[in-house]
């Protein structure tokens, strides 16, 4: 049952060795792609984990899900796949690291590798490294998680700092929500509307304030924070949306979203 990739299921492997007798397809698939796994040529790397991540669903994912086949149990994908999260290879290592990410309700499934992944989140070389470990972590109510996550909000780097912002709606309401009143004050434009972003896709309605603030910012900012007061309900925001009605960049949004449950008026 190999997913619609666009390779008709034809498989990569590192060499022309026959296979042992007995093998079943499946695990055929399996050995040949441990084999790559293991290769020191990343572009092989790669590959296999590409593979191996398709050939097994996530939890809370539909089970028709046409990117994946439920070949492989993912408790042995990601088995496969730990000891490559300390990759010296950054691509390897992040690529790894994202198979681990899932559903806040798939907590049990990542339960095993929670340590090595917080480690990860500490102590990794680079910040792009610990930002993805957060990231496969973000369902977890751990505070060892947010406090790699608030070292990272005060990165160098505002493309860090902003995709940190990203993933605070998943956390806890009184560390993300203060963690985003402090977002909106930062000096990168990039970073502000990552904070417009985060509060509209986890509809925080006490950071509503934030928002409103954010909409007389400039350039992306205020088009994040205009598409975010789309995200409430209009008994959240219908005084906003009034407010700012004559907006020429969001006055025909802004007017459908008023008249969603009653038109007359509008």
């Amino acid at each position: 049952d190999i997913p619609r990739t666009g390779d008709e299921g034809a498989m990569k492997t590192l060499d022309a060795r026959p296979l042992a007798d007995g093998l079943s397809v499946k695990e055929a698939h399996w050995f040949e792609l441990n084999r790559l796994l293991s290769d020191s040529n990343p572009t092989n790397v790669l590959y296999a984990i590409g593979k191996l991540d398709q050939m097994s669903l996530k939890q809370g994912e539909p089970f028709g899900d046409w990117r994946r086949s439920d070949d492989f149990k993912r408790n042995r994908v990601l088995s496969a796949l730990l000891p490559l999260i300390e990759n010296t290879n950054e691509p390897v290592a992040t690529s790894a690291i994202g198979c681990f990410e899932m559903e806040p309700t798939a907590t049990t499934v990542l339960e095993p590798f929670v340590g090595r992944l917080i480690q990860v989140a500490n102590k990794a070389p680079s910040s792009t490294r610990r930002l993805a470990a957060i990231r496969a972590l973000s369902g977890m109510d751990d505070d060892a998680v947010s406090n790699s996550l608030a070292q990272l909000l005060k990165d160098d780097d505002e493309n860090i700092r902003a995709s940190a912002v990203g993933l605070l709606p998943r956390f806890p309401a009184g560390f993300a929500e203060q963690a985003l009143r402090n977002g909106a004050v930062d000096t990168a434009p990039k970073v502000r509307a990552a904070v417009a972003d985060a509060i509209g896709n986890g509809k925080i309605v006490s950071l509503l304030p934030v928002l409103e603030h954010l909409w007389n910012d400039t350039n992306i900012v205020h088009t994040s924070a205009g598409n975010a007061l789309l995200k409430f309900g209009v008994e959240q925001v219908g005084s906003i949306l009034k407010t700012h009605l004559n907006a020429e960049d969001f006055r025909e949004r802004y007017l459908c979203q008023l008249a969603r449950n009653d038109a007359g008026p509008w």
